[in-house]
């Protein structure tokens, strides 16, 4: 099947009517035949500085040389006219990229032979100062001046090939990064839908790349910071003045576990300001956050701890005074006047000197103890401890001292309960709260020790009828800080460190202390200890 054939009369080549005397024309024309002449000369005018000022370049070659181009043509390839319409056949092919010149000679040779073949196509060209440049043509047989021409119209696309190879770099290189990052890195849609994800980040939540096609942003997000994240992305969406956003917040793993993640969001918008789409960045932070929490921790315990010390050398200085000088003046005053003194004026001496002395010795135990707790020396050595037996030991050691008070000292501990803890400890605490119950009861009174099992720890109360504290001194009890001392009903003293200990204890010992207490009623210490478990051994 053949290509149609356009005949067309090049104005550039017309020629003008004779009208010497030999050669008169022998049909007189009529107005309205000169009217339509110039009509057909303005005509072709017009069409001639269309084709010559057209962006578009346009060329015929006729025998396979370049019989007519227009200025673009020159434009494009760099060349005069005059140097274009003056080139040999080999010329004009030495125009053509060596890559290109089968096509391009192919074509022609095609086109003149009638084939039906696609009119258009790209080729290179070499311009006259040896740039490449990439051509779109658009070619036809036509009938030039009674012979076959090829006519191509011509359009220099270099620029935009340039561009769309840029592009092309550009978006490699991007998935490139993307796929191979060692961050995490997603398209997300503006409604929250995964457009794309890499390894990373995929890794990150435990899914593959392929399992995150049916998952939204928020399903990864942990509940709490649900409504945060939808007003992050309605503020991405609607405050054209957002370039970046970078935000901490936590994330959930396909396990369900959670893991605190930092996320930098950059909205993607189209010409008209509208977001395209969403590039987020995501680096797990767990690590970092949980050394941040720590070191806020360390923080507030290298606080607790001055405040300790401050407090603990007031204690030095003011409870190790008050006994050494009661010791020292009544050994002072015996001294002088022993000889002078009756048996019974010494014993009372020997009495208050060995009072004065147990004092010094109980409150120099508690420091230590409580100085090995706060510098970590103190270990916690576990054991198989039969409850009840280790109450009836500490009750009877109390027997004495609660008699001549005349309290009444109950053992209402049930047997066959059996704890896991230091037995040291555990003594020392319950006989604490034992000790503070004889001496804060009046005569009469009682104090009664009871156990009841809950759940996985044994729960040890010691209640008494003494005189109770008020509620604004019941926090005072655990903290060295805000020691609250108090005298007991026959004027017993302490050193205010039995209870800070007890907590102390107790509390290493993976339990909990607590009290209950009314003024003039009583109070109710409880702590809680693990129960002892075959299990474990």
């Amino acid at each position: 099947m053949s290509e149609r054939t356009v005949k067309i009369n090049d104005p550039k080549f017309a020629k003008e009517p004779n009208t010497s005397d030999n050669h008169q024309p022998q049909v007189v024309k009529s107005n309205s035949d000169l009217d339509e002449n110039t009509r057909v000369i303005k005509s072709e005018q017009k069409y001639r500085q269309l084709v010559e000022n057209s962006l578009q370049g346009i060329a015929l070659l006729q025998d396979m040389k370049i019989v007519y181009v227009n200025k673009a043509i020159s434009r494009i390839t760099g060349y005069s006219i005059e140097e274009l319409l003056s080139f040999s056949q080999d010329e004009v092919a030495d125009l053509i990229h060596p890559d290109d010149k089968e096509l391009v000679w192919g074509n022609l040779k095609k086109r003149m032979a009638g084939l039906e073949i696609a009119s258009n196509y790209q080729f290179r060209c070499k311009s006259k100062n040896g740039k490449i440049k990439t051509l779109e043509v658009h070619a036809q047989k036509i009938e030039y001046e009674g012979k076959p021409a090829i006519q191509g119209i011509v359009l220099d696309i270099t620029q935009r090939i340039e561009a769309l190879k840029a592009l092309e770099e550009s978006e490699l290189k991007f998935r490139t990064i993307f796929e191979n990052s060692g961050i995490g890195m997603t398209i997300i849609s503006p409604k929250g839908n995964f457009i794309k994800v890499n390894k990373s980040f995929a890794d990150l939540f435990g899914y593959t790349c392929k399992e995150f096609d049916g998952i939204k942003l928020f399903d990864i997000t942990h509940p709490t910071e649900i409504e945060h994240s939808l007003q992050l992305i309605k503020n991405l969406l609607q405050d054209k003045g957002i370039k970046t956003k970078q935000i901490e917040k936590k994330f959930v793993k396909k396990t369900g576990e959670y893991f605190w993640g930092l996320i930098t969001i950059t909205p993607i918008r189209d010409p008209g300001g509208n977001v395209s789409y969403l590039v987020a960045q995501l680096q797990d932070i767990t690590i970092r956050r949980k050394a941040e929490s720590k070191l806020s921790q360390y923080a507030d315990e290298l606080k607790n701890l001055n405040t300790s010390k401050d407090k603990f050398f007031s204690i030095i200085s003011h409870d190790l005074r008050s006994p050494f000088n009661a010791l020292l003046g009544i050994s002072e005053y015996t001294s002088q006047f022993f000889t002078e003194l009756s048996k019974d004026e010494i014993k009372e001496s020997i009495t208050d000197i060995h009072s004065s002395a147990k004092k010094v010795y109980d409150l120099m135990q508690n420091l230590l103890e409580w100085t090995q707790i706060q510098t970590g020396r103190l270990e916690v050595e576990r054991s198989r401890i039969d409850l009840q037996e280790l109450s009836n030991n500490i009750i009877e050691l109390y027997k004495e001292s609660a008699e001549h008070k005349d309290v009444k000292l109950v053992n209402n501990i049930s047997d066959e309960i059996y704890i896991t803890a230091d037995k040291y400890m555990i003594e020392a605490a319950l006989r604490n709260l034992i000790s503070n119950g004889i001496k804060f009861t009046h005569s009469g009174g009682s104090v009664t020790v009871s156990s009841k099992v809950n759940n996985d720890f044994a729960e040890i109360s010691v209640a008494d009828t003494g005189v109770g504290i008020n509620s604004d001194n019941q926090d005072k009890l655990f903290r060295i800080d805000e020691q609250f001392r108090k005298d007991g009903t026959a004027n017993e003293k302490g050193t205010g460190l039995g209870l800070i200990l007890c907590k102390e204890f107790v509390e290493k010992n993976g339990g909990s202390i607590s009290l209950e207490s009314k003024e003039n009623i009583g109070s109710k210490f409880t702590f809680t200890v693990p129960l002892y478990n075959n299990s474990l051994e």
